[in-house]
């Protein structure tokens, strides 16, 4: 990663490292750094300097909304009502998140606590954006490569701005008509298939891209996975083409 900064912390060839992160993926050990930039915390033409300013005043703000939600401040009345919802239902779909995993394994993990609080303070953040079952699988991958909550929390963010089509019940749907759109060009004869099956409406693809596939691979796998869509290095609708690719490469078990 060194190879592809300047003296001064810019990167250098930037095409060419989201080249390289899209065929192959980051090193775990550098996935706190580069996560930041591919989830929007990071200008890509950011210096050393900018981004060290830029990371205190981002966990400053992080911090003053924890501790406005946890004493029970009231920013919008309208909307509050909402987040008190959210909230709750956050803390019970935090304790079925990711059990099964070490690090989630204990009811006071330090990182099962950490998916609590960022959730809740996003909720709080942005009470326009209704929280969403799948929304803690996204926040626990995040937890496990991003050391500092904070920093979470600011890829969270980002993550969500990339996301917001998929946690929107019309543009979701939108999403799914592209699918078949794609599909009726790419193969006719599947689409064909689904049209008798009265399938179109695809579906069977919504936890798909709800949740960027996190249950469909192994953890390692959604990682990589994930990089891959977030460089934008081919279409910035990539994942669509992936869902496409599955299905296509199943279709004989499909039409069977």
């Amino acid at each position: 990663f060194n190879d592809y900064l300047s003296w001064d912390g810019k990167i250098l060839h930037l095409r060419s490292l989201k080249k390289r992160i899209f065929e192959g993926g980051i090193e775990d050990d550098l996935r706190d750094e580069l996560w930041k930039f591919l989830l929007l915390l990071y200008p890509w033409d950011s210096t050393f300097n900018e981004r060290k300013a830029l990371i205190s005043g981002k966990r400053k703000l992080y911090r003053e909304l924890l501790h406005s939600w946890q004493k029970g401040d009231v920013v919008n009345e309208e909307l509050y009502p909402r987040f008190k919802l959210d909230a709750h239902q956050i803390d019970l779909d935090a304790n079925r998140t990711m059990r099964h995993h070490p690090l989630f394994l204990e009811d006071d993990s330090p990182h099962l606590m950490k998916v609590r609080r960022v959730l809740k303070t996003y909720a709080y953040y942005n009470p326009s954006m209704e929280y969403a079952q799948g929304m803690n699988d996204l926040v626990a991958v995040l937890v496990m490569s991003i050391e500092h909550e904070a920093d979470v929390f600011g890829c969270f963010k980002g993550l969500m701005e990339i996301r917001e089509p998929y946690f929107h019940r019309e543009l979701m749907f939108n999403q799914l008509s592209k699918m078949g759109k794609l599909m009726k060009l790419l193969d006719p004869f599947l689409y064909s298939h689904l049209e008798a099956k009265d399938c179109l409406n695809m579906f069977f693809c919504y936890r798909w891209l709800l949740l960027s596939f996190r249950r469909e691979f192994p953890l390692h796998e959604v990682k990589l996975l994930w990089e891959l869509f977030w460089t934008n290095f081919h279409h910035g609708e990539f994942e669509l083409f992936f869902c496409l690719a599955i299905l296509l490469k199943h279709q004989g078990t499909i039409v069977a």
